[in-house]
């Protein structure tokens, strides 16, 4: 198998289905699609007249609905290594000079790493007898705070804020780890304003029920006009985004952390509402997979008696089990 057979196999088994979509001096863009996240990458950089540690390929993953930012961050970086026939080492951290990079987002820069939500063994393909191995670099979208931290100090603090607040880094409209998290009432604040900002006052009332599971988000909005008609509406990001950071916000020991939460804008009986659904099960879409449950229970426990009974652990673990991996964590 040639090297660059390898890496396409390599993508292939870890990142899910891929396409190829475009070709940049010489080196091949692939598209790869698993149910969690987007990933483009090069294919056949590695092959390339480049000055680096080890022949290199480049990845950006995002979440779905995002591809477009993952595209441009991949075809900039990539130019960047053509334009100056270098690679790129871990640790890099590529800025654009204070100005944001992608608009409407906090995103200021990539840093060049390993894999964040990929196993280890992703991120080097072994060498074929008398080769070298192939270095998979990762670039991950970096806020203009994060930036100025490293800059400041160093990219390793960079790292420990990271690993420690956890931002979910293939979310380029996250915010930024370095910072305060705003609160739920803040919060709930900025659900209002979306709902405001994306459905003009022609919507009499407008109703949002959105299924949030760590980087798992569906939502369903239906907007009612004056006549009392109902009408399928585009999804808000901002509604969506404000929701996903207040659910670890409110998740408690006693309850754990919701499933699903539904807005109501009634604007004729100035009322807004925000339920939360922390028992039944979501109707999804895209539903996600058992594994993706118990990791995010895992994140959010509640005592074992407060599980729903529809839950995978409730289906895979005993209480004794799930006692014992929760202890192991």
């Amino acid at each position: 198998m040639t090297r660059v057979g390898a890496v396409v196999e390599h993508f292939s088994r870890l990142l899910g289905e891929g396409s190829r979509v475009d070709v940049v001096g010489g080196v091949e863009l692939w598209k790869w699609v698993r149910p969690e996240f987007v990933s483009f990458s090069t294919v056949g950089l590695c092959d390339s007249p480049v000055t680096a540690v080890f022949p290199q390929e480049l990845v950006c993953s995002v979440k779905a609905g995002q591809e477009g930012a993952a595209d441009y961050l991949l075809r900039l970086s990539l130019q960047m290594v053509l334009d100056g026939s270098r690679g790129f080492v871990a640790g890099d951290l590529v800025a654009n000079g204070g100005q944001v990079l992608l608009t409407g987002t906090l995103i200021e820069g990539v840093l060049l790493s390993a894999h964040p939500f990929m196993p280890d063994h992703f991120n080097v393909i072994a060498a074929e007898p008398g080769g070298q191995p192939v270095e998979i670099l990762t670039l991950v979208p970096v806020t203009g705070g994060e930036v100025a931290l490293a800059n400041s100090e160093s990219v390793d603090s960079l790292m420990d804020v990271l690993e420690k607040k956890n931002p979910d880094l293939a979310d380029i409209e996250r915010a930024c780890s370095t910072q305060d998290p705003l609160s739920v009432e803040e919060l709930r604040a900025a659900v209002a304003a979306a709902v405001a900002a994306d459905y003009d006052l022609g919507w009499r009332r407008v109703e949002i029920t959105a299924n949030i599971l760590g980087q798992w988000e569906e939502s369903v909005v239906v907007g009612f006009d004056a006549a009392g008609d109902a009408y399928t509406l585009p999804e808000s990001r901002g509604v969506v985004r404000a929701l996903a950071l207040m659910r670890p916000a409110m998740a408690t020991p006693e309850v754990g952390a919701w499933f699903t939460a539904t807005v109501v804008v009634d604007r004729l009986q100035d009322l807004f509402t925000i339920d939360f659904e922390y028992d039944a099960d979501p109707v999804w879409v895209d539903r996600p997979y058992d594994v993706n449950f118990i990791d995010d229970e895992v994140s959010f426990p509640r005592p074992y008696s407060q599980i729903p009974r529809w839950h995978p652990v409730r289906e895979n673990f005993t209480e004794q089990e799930w006692a014992t991996t929760l202890a192991n964590q």
